[in-house]
């Protein structure tokens, strides 16, 4: 009888070991959150293709820190005139959903609008986000969002749902700022 019950709770053990290995974020995941957050996870891109009267900024910053227990990260997006730091547009969550077992990337605007969806590692490298926007006005958008982080290198590129597929928005190449380098 004790090794029926000895065998019973290593199989359960292993059971539920399984489990948690099967639900655990992937680890493309971990790897873009180190990534990120590395040497202070402040990265850097000029603006000057896209500067005019109703976009000032000379360039954006980004800032990624992680969130508690280092399974999430939190990031912002903002701008930058002179050098100076002129205030954040949007926050960033990116978590793993282990109801679900996706990562998902949330967006929060300044002005009350909310982007959530999920996010997947591409065979190239590259990761993608595809995400529903919810305006406070009630219109709502998708976006798509292709990036690759590649040591001091994080590429951003934005892509708009027209109808007819996604038609490009934006494309910036950002500089890890490190701690010392600010």
């Amino acid at each position: 009888m004790r090794s029926f019950a000895f065998v019973a709770l290593c199989a359960a053990g292993l059971a539920a070991s399984t489990e948690a290995q099967v639900n655990a974020p992937p680890a493309w995941m971990q790897h873009e959150m180190e990534s990120l957050t590395r040497d202070g996870g402040r990265w850097i891109t000029d603006n000057a293709a896209y500067r005019g009267p109703d976009e000032p900024h000379d360039a954006y910053g980004l800032e990624w820190s992680w969130g508690i227990g280092r399974k999430t990260v939190r990031g912002r997006l903002f701008g930058l005139q002179g050098g100076r730091d002129v205030g954040t547009f949007w926050e960033f969550r990116m978590v793993w959903h282990p109801g679900r077992r996706e990562v998902l990337l949330y967006q929060f605007g300044g002005d009350g609008t909310l982007g959530v969806g999920p996010m997947i590692a591409l065979a190239d490298g590259r990761t993608e986000a595809v995400q529903t926007f919810y305006a406070p006005d009630g219109t709502v958008a998708r976006v798509r969002h292709l990036t690759r982080t590649d040591g001091d290198t994080h590429e951003t590129s934005s892509f708009d749902e027209d109808g007819s597929g996604w038609k490009p928005r934006r494309t910036y190449v950002w500089r890890r700022e490190t701690e010392g380098g600010r």
